[in-house]
This record gives C-alpha cells, structure tokens and sequence, in this order.
C-alpha cells in the first residue's frame, strides 16, 4: 500500500500545473525545499522519476 497523503498529491498536481517547483511553492506558500521533499516522496513511493526534464524545461 502506498503511503502518499493528499498534501503530497496537491503539490505535484501544482508542480504538473506550474511547471515550477518554484512556482508552485509560492502558490502553496510553502518552501521549495519542502516541494523537493514532497516530490522525493512521491517518486520514491512510486520508484517513477515522475518528471523528465526535456530542453524546453
């Protein structure tokens, strides 16, 4: 069983929506480090490196 809480699940839906983690903390009024963190969890639970960086970003 998976072990992803919904704050978890609303950051990488803002991180997709953004397409910053930057941005997408600011919106959440939260940290980009915390991001990073949320997201790490999220990639680790799924072993799914979720995003692929491409060269438009």
């Amino acid at each position: 069983m998976l072990d992803i809480d919904v704050s978890v699940i609303r950051i990488f839906l803002t991180v997709m929506d953004t397409r910053s983690v930057t941005l997408a903390a600011e919106l959440l009024n939260s940290s980009t480090a915390s991001v990073s963190r949320a997201l790490k969890k999220m990639r680790d639970s799924f072993n799914d490196p979720l995003f692929i960086r491409t060269k438009k970003g």
